[in-house]
């Protein structure tokens, strides 16, 4: 699981091994450090533990592994909202609609 790198002050930006994982119905287990927690929303899209805690992280493994059912359904729902705001079509209009607004804010600007 992800955790912050004290030594080297290094911590995971965004995750994209985690959207891979859920884009192909896998349930994900990972920290809560970095960017990560944009993708996986505790029991919902995956499951978050402190990754620098190893009972924790066992707790979680084990209730992954005796939550068959419950398991499932989040690693489809992960599926499903990978799909819908991780794949290259998503992005793209998600940064086309961040440059429009940009451009909006600029023009607004230059005509005041």
């Amino acid at each position: 699981p992800v955790r912050f790198d004290h030594e080297a002050h290094s911590i995971e930006g965004f995750g994209i091994a985690l959207v891979e994982a859920q884009m192909a119905g896998c349930p994900v287990l990972t920290g809560q450090a970095g960017g990560v927690v944009d993708v996986v929303q505790h029991q919902q899209t995956g499951y978050l533990c402190d990754g620098e805690d190893v009972n924790d992280i066992v707790d979680k493994i084990t209730y992954i592994l005796e939550h068959s059912d419950e398991v499932s359904a989040c690693a489809q729902h992960a599926k499903a909202h990978a799909m819908r705001h991780f794949t290259q079509a998503a992005m793209i209009e998600q940064y086309n609609k961040l440059m429009e607004k940009h451009e909006n804010r600029l023009t607004n600007m230059s005509t005041s």
